[in-house]
């Protein structure tokens, strides 16, 4: 039978064991959290659906399972090293998938990647967009392009610190897969946002991100409305504009004579995806989601111009960005 551990039970926990849920195999899944009414919620939900799942709610580490098959680490970044680690020394952990931002200090990144590397633990980042039937077809769609990619993504209050690395990933997919992208923050807005998330800062304003194999990247968030994000892409020979949340685009090619042409661009929930990430994991040893190592190498240079620009804007020089 298989063994899943779920760490946080929070809102993206949450979905993550909703999906759990409709794994066809026997498996058993340990909700943990030390917020009792976190795991209550959750019970709540799950009790709802017709599963055949073994789930538990614990509030710590230590009356989960010695060996465990799947970890997912939910938690906020401030606490993701803690928790890591304390799960590794204690425990047999097969496979671990971490949520982004991974960690909020560069050292971090080092730490947990060395223990990942002595425990023998294959590990992955939940940057999904890898595995939405939209993005598949556009990676297809632009598969060996010639020239340069010209990419924007305009719109307000959509978590610049937050949420860029989902944008990054993708891109980084498009571009080969070089992890190749540098920083321009001096186009961000001279104060910070605040953040729903209490404990940590969001910022708005224009970055400015260089490729070798992209003439322009600009990710633009615009603090004084709630627009949704809309994303252009284009080489010489080919346009995208995608609207995510309406789950459609418009594409047009140079060889159809650039007439704009309306498509379905499918995304997918984390409860439709977490099930098909433990599958793979458990059929073939890996999935879709981006490896530790190589997500690592796309967080920290922007962690690094985050914590820069963080640091100015509250004339402090520490080495903790507080984004989850």
């Amino acid at each position: 039978m298989i063994t899943i551990l779920v760490i946080g039970a929070g809102g993206i926990g949450m979905r993550h064991m909703q999906s759990i849920a409709s794994l066809k195999e026997p498996f058993q899944c340990w909700a943990i959290d030390p917020s009792q009414s976190a795991l209550d919620k959750v019970k709540a939900l799950l009790d709802t659906m017709d599963t055949a799942a073994s789930f538990r709610y614990i509030t710590s580490q230590n009356d989960a399972p010695e060996v465990a098959d799947v970890c997912i680490v939910a938690t906020s970044s401030l606490v993701r090293r803690a928790v890591t680690e304390q799960l590794l020394a204690c425990k047999v952990v097969r496979h671990l998938v971490l949520e982004k931002v991974l960690f909020p200090c560069e050292e971090d990144y080092e730490s947990i990647g060395a223990l990942l590397r002595e425990k023998n633990v294959s590990c992955f980042v939940n940057t999904p967009r890898c595995m939405y039937p939209g993005w598949k077809m556009l990676e297809k769609a632009f598969a060996g392009f010639e020239g340069k990619l010209r990419y924007s993504l305009v719109g307000g209050g959509w978590g610049m610190a937050c949420n860029s690395i989902h944008y990054l990933d993708i891109l980084d997919r498009l571009l080969g897969g070089d992890a190749a992208f540098t920083y321009d923050f001096s186009e961000l807005d001279p104060t910070l946002c605040p953040c729903k998330r209490v404990g940590f800062i969001e910022f708005s304003g224009t970055l400015k991100v260089w490729h070798p194999r992209a003439s322009s990247i600009e990710l633009v968030c615009d603090r004084s409305n709630a627009m949704w994000p809309i994303q252009c892409i284009s080489t010489d020979a080919l346009r995208f504009v995608i609207s995510e949340p309406e789950q459609r685009a418009w594409c047009a090619s140079r060889e159809g004579g650039w007439k704009m042409e309306e498509i379905p661009f499918p995304i997918r929930y984390q409860s439709q995806l977490t099930a098909t990430v433990v599958e793979e994991l458990m059929q073939k040893g890996t999935c879709e989601l981006t490896s530790y190592e190589h997500s690592a190498k796309l967080h920290l240079p922007l962690l690094r111009a985050l914590l820069k620009q963080y640091n100015q804007c509250e004339g402090k020089s520490g080495k903790l960005c507080p984004i989850t």
